[in-house]
């Protein structure tokens, strides 16, 4: 790994890079705590799996896998596919940006800004789902509550709420779609 700047902690299962990991090829780092970077650049793959939370800025590559409790990510860019998994709840603050389909599964909450797929945008959370943007080829949400500003879609536009569903801004689909609460 060619790092400008990193730290590898000297607590047991925790992996901390302060700064930017870069690699022409795939990163995998697996870590029995918590995972901590600024930046995580890769020509490959990034696969991160953790048993605590995964805290990032910016994460760059061919394609994105995470696993961990939480997921507190700011931006996110893959030229293929990106699946996010947490046992808690998935937090982007800005843009996930993708060629192919995103994958998003929470057990509680997700919560984003932008979330921008090639492919197909699947959100599944056992909490609440709350994005300013969403465009896709199609689009499937499921939560508890579905509160979504903009959503455009060539393809069918798919909510599910046991609660809520709230549509701020414009929602365009190339097919029909559907929105049910139960």
């Amino acid at each position: 790994i060619e790092a400008l700047e990193y730290f590898l902690s000297r607590i047991p299962g925790l992996i901390q890079v302060n700064g930017t990991s870069g690699s022409g090829a795939e990163q995998t780092w697996s870590a029995a705590q918590a995972i901590s970077f600024g930046q995580l650049l890769a020509g490959g793959a990034v696969r991160l799996t953790a048993g605590a939370d995964i805290d990032g800025t910016n994460m760059s590559a061919a394609s994105i896998t995470a696993q961990g409790q939480n997921l507190w990510l700011n931006d996110l860019t893959s030229v293929d596919s990106t699946d996010l998994t947490a046992r808690g709840l998935i937090q982007v603050n800005g843009t996930s940006r993708s060629g192919g389909a995103q994958t998003w599964s929470a057990a509680g909450a997700i919560n984003f800004g932008q979330l921008l797929a090639g492919g197909n945008a699947q959100l599944t959370a056992g909490g609440d789902i709350t994005g300013s943007n969403t465009s896709a080829a199609k689009i499937n949400a499921q939560g508890q509550n579905l509160r979504l500003n903009d959503l455009t879609s060539v393809g069918a536009i798919d909510l599910l709420a046991r609660g809520l569903i709230q549509v701020s801004g414009t929602s365009r689909s190339g097919e029909i779609g559907r929105a049910s609460c139960r």
